[in-house]
């Protein structure tokens, strides 16, 4: 295990992690809370779907107060449609409810419908299988129950949506958007403008905000440097309580990529360990 500081002594900071494939944004703060001091406060900077990878921002201390800059800041993903079908959660997790014959014949016609995206911002329908709330209760909780609650749209903004290749039926894409924005709804929309179905058949985060991937630790990365004897802030990903808020205050206040609401979002992206 990590060496911990005194109890007395608090850490704060950002730990950069890549989140394998098959588990839950909470699961993995859940996987990493025996690296900190009990009683630590930490929690994740937005959440990605437990079928997607990527970096996953896990704040702790003090740094759950910056929540919102990381929530409302941009994101970036690598990742793949799949023409011909479609499933209740959008993604390959679920259950098919339909599929078609149609797809697109070339690269360049899903190039120009990609490009035709980031030309203005887009009304997005949050999908039902999500964590977003209503009446405290997390959406994906109705739809396994069955029920379908009345959504709003949300104003979302592709700021580059660049299609890298395309293999019938399977393209592969690059995608920078504002907050909120949800893949999995943006790839049924996607393919329905060119007459298909489409689900994302996979996804993974390389930023958030200022930070990229590239830094991030995976948990075998985090267990082999605790194996080691290695602190917290001695860990390749760690990202110090001074030098985040310094890029928080630069890139964050004020800006259109999110401001710095302190605690508010405490409630929403953190826990007691």
């Amino acid at each position: 295990m990590l060496p911990q500081q005194n109890q007395n002594n608090s850490i704060s900071g950002a730990l950069l992690i890549h989140k394998p494939a098959g588990l839950t944004s909470f699961g993995v703060v859940k996987a990493l809370k025996k690296y900190f001091p009990r009683g630590t406060k930490i929690g994740h900077g937005g959440t990605l779907d437990p079928f997607a990878t990527g970096l996953l921002v896990i704040l702790v201390g003090r740094s759950t107060r910056l929540a919102q800059y990381f929530l409302g800041s941009d994101k970036y993903y690598e990742g793949s449609i799949q023409f011909g079908m479609t499933t209740d959660t959008g993604d390959p997790t679920g259950k098919t409810i339909g599929t078609t014959d149609v797809v697109p014949e070339s690269l360049e016609t899903i190039q120009r419908a990609a490009q035709e995206f980031t030309q203005h911002p887009y009304e997005q329908l949050p999908p039902m299988f999500s964590a977003k709330k209503h009446q405290g209760k997390p959406l994906y909780k109705f739809a396994r129950a069955g029920i379908e609650i009345e959504r709003k749209t949300k104003l979302c903004e592709l700021k580059t949506f660049e299609i890298l290749s395309y293999a019938k039926p399977i393209a592969t894409f690059k995608l920078h958007c504002t907050s909120g924005t949800y893949a999995r709804t943006l790839a049924e929309d996607f393919a329905k403008t060119m007459g298909s179905q489409g689900v994302l058949a996979s996804l993974c985060r390389t930023g958030s905000g200022t930070w990229n991937i590239e830094p991030a630790q995976t948990l075998e990365q985090m267990g082999a440097l605790a194996a080691a004897g290695v602190s917290i802030p001695s860990s390749p990903g760690w990202i110090p309580y001074h030098s985040l808020l310094a890029r928080v205050e630069r890139d964050g206040r004020g800006s259109a990529n999110g401001t710095i609401r302190g605690p508010a979002g405490d409630a929403h992206s953190s826990v007691r360990v």
